[in-house]
């Protein structure tokens, strides 16, 4: 798991505050690693009753790294001075990635899971891109997490192909 180095409010962003097009756009991130820590443990927990036990570490991992990136991003939202929405209503509503529970076995399931992170890779891609250089703390929160993604799909991806095999 990573250490956050946030920085300090305002202090080096003048102009970021509650309300903002950053904060905003935090809170669609902060919905979208929700959204991914929910579909982590549904998958984690069905992985366990079948048994699979090559996946279930893997997918309580992920969840809790998605836990980590939430809070991160939920902590950087305070230091902006504004509130994260844990609104379940929100969540749902500004998810860059929908929920969905139709994975019927574990390449299913990582499956899901991979397409999951490449939508989120592409929002917060497009908000890194958007952020630039106005706010660093923000800037190095969101790579950091986007490294941890990209991890998190190539162990997907290498799942996904020794399940896939005879």
């Amino acid at each position: 798991m990573r250490a956050y180095s946030l920085g300090t409010p305002d202090a080096e962003a003048p102009g970021l505050h509650d309300g903002s097009a950053i904060t905003s756009r935090l809170d669609d991130a902060l919905a979208t690693k929700l959204v991914g820590v929910l579909r982590c443990r549904r998958h984690y927990f069905l992985a366990r009753r079948d048994g699979a036990v090559h996946a279930v570490d893997m997918f309580l991992a992920h969840s809790n790294r998605e836990l980590a990136h939430a809070d991160a991003i939920a902590e950087r939202i305070v230091e902006l001075g504004a509130e994260p929405n844990f609104s379940p209503i929100a969540i749902a509503a500004h998810s860059h990635v929908t929920h969905v529970d139709r994975a019927p076995d574990i390449i299913g399931m990582a499956r899901e899971g991979l397409d999951a992170v490449r939508g989120t890779d592409v929002a917060l891609t497009e908000f890194l891109e958007f952020v630039g250089g106005r706010d660093a703390p923000t800037r190095r929160l969101l790579m950091s997490i986007l490294d941890d993604d990209r991890s998190i799909a190539r162990q997907l991806i290498t799942l996904i192909a020794t399940l896939g095999k005879p």
